[in-house]
């Protein structure tokens, strides 16, 4: 059986995620090189926009700490690719 690398990735960040769709959607590791790769959509995509907004209705404590851990790496992480990532991910949850 042939796995795409969108679901090698999927895989990885859940077993980091001790297997918690939970955690790998609230994920505030965004150094991790793999961290705007790990619902295999990008930041445009209606599956990626569908299901942050249920992690916001879904996690309404959690969510809102995610956020915050977000805005408070920026300032630390060095890949301007990732660094652009996170930021666009903010902006559109509107804390940024």
């Amino acid at each position: 059986m042939k796995i795409t690398r969108s679901r090698a990735i999927r895989l990885h960040c859940l077993d980091c995620a001790g297997g918690s769709s939970k955690e790998v959607t609230l994920c505030r590791i965004a150094s991790c090189p793999l961290w705007q790769y790990r619902f295999g959509n990008s930041l445009d995509n209606k599956f990626f926009l569908s299901r942050m907004n249920k992690a916001k209705t879904s996690y309404p404590k959690d969510f809102p700490e995610m956020l915050s851990a977000l805005k408070q790496q920026l300032k630390y992480i060095n890949d301007i690719k990732v660094k652009a990532y996170v930021a666009k991910f903010l902006e559109a949850n509107k804390i940024y």
